[in-house]
């Protein structure tokens, strides 16, 4: 016999649901048209800079929403995480004005399993990763353990088999070397775990001029001999267009993937960090002297972008209150639903 007291609390759960129809209609409409802001805004408007970080926060929220029942019906698509993430991560690079160039993809394409190692700068770092990702192979990103707690976001990263590391635990260490056997363990794909040496993201290389990579911590390279599997360095150039204070122009990111590193067991593992540092820093800053001039030179006012952007807000969100209005007249859910 089921009991009465079931249906009654899924009623209340419906109505309660229910009850926050128009507070979530408004919410998904706030949350497009922040998407969409940044491109109608002036390139040297101080606005910008918080209309890229509200867009940044709601794409953040819609795309990792949206990422969960994509997975779940499209599990059978070839590399559907990957493209996924490429696609989403794209319109708004498109959408805030950031052109992401990648050099240098054979390397990564036609290399075995191995260690990303990426410089680390801002929050920023995320979005180059996510535009280039289909150049990664299989990956595997590493990220702080507290963003498994982020919502649909630490969701999304759970789905993605994302490694979580705890910085401030004495075994943080151990925890990564196991977690990257078992990955390395997987035959039939090229397996590439994403890091970043440095260990903390390094804001003021972005406003200092010398362009000072932080010191690599050993932990890449330790798991590089544990599982042997070679280093390839991926070098991401200075954002040269964003800067706090209020700050958040159009601009030009370049990557460029270097040659892969084979660490050798029997040397010192400090020595070869440190010249795999100078190797990074050499070509940060070469390529940060290029991408400063020809960005500045290339600079527009985005002003197709920005027509383009205001006809796609339209049509995403028409075609949401049709719906709306159409759930709304249905008799079904009147005042009166679930008495």
């Amino acid at each position: 016999m089921v009991s009465p007291i079931l249906p009654s609390f899924l009623m209340s759960v419906f109505k309660f649901l229910w009850s926050l129809r128009r507070f979530s209609l408004n919410l998904c409409i706030l949350l497009i048209v922040m998407i969409f802001v940044p491109a109608s805004l002036p390139n040297k408007s101080k606005l910008r800079y918080f209309a890229v970080l509200g867009s940044l926060i709601s794409i953040n929220l819609i795309g990792s929403t949206l990422f969960i029942p994509t997975i779940f019906f499209l599990w059978f698509v070839p590399k559907i995480a990957t493209y996924y993430i490429w696609l989403v991560s794209s319109i708004f690079a498109r959408i805030v004005g950031i052109e992401v160039v990648f050099r240098n993809p054979e390397i990564l394409r036609d290399k075995g399993k191995g260690i990303i190692i990426m410089n680390h700068m801002t929050i920023l770092d995320t979005l180059v990763g996510c535009v280039n990702i289909r150049h990664f192979g299989d990956w595997v990103p590493t990220v702080k353990a507290e963003l498994k707690w982020w919502g649909s976001y630490g969701i999304t990263l759970r789905l993605l088999n994302a490694i979580f590391i705890n910085r401030d635990g004495k075994g943080a260490m151990s925890e990564l070397s196991r977690a990257a056997r078992r990955v390395f363990r997987e035959r039939g794909k090229k397996t590439r775990l994403i890091l970043f040496p440095e260990g903390t993201r390094n804001p003021n290389v972005i406003q200092s001029k010398d362009g000072t990579l932080l010191p690599f911590k050993l932990g890449a390279f330790r798991l590089a001999v544990e599982n042997r599997v070679p280093i390839f360095p991926v070098v991401v150039s200075k954002y040269y267009f964003c800067e706090w204070p209020f700050r958040f122009e159009r601009g030009i990111i370049v990557c460029k993937s270097l040659e892969p590193i084979y660490i050798d067991p029997k040397e010192d593992l400090a020595a070869q960090a440190r010249k795999t540092r100078e190797i990074m820093e050499k070509e940060f800053i070469t390529l940060s002297e290029e991408v400063q001039t020809v960005g500045e030179a290339s600079q527009s006012n985005g002003l197709w972008t920005s027509v383009f952007c205001n006809i796609s807000m339209t049509v995403i969100i028409y075609p949401i209150l049709l719906v709306f209005g159409y759930i709304e007249n249905l008799n079904c859910f009147d005042e009166s639903f679930g008495e």
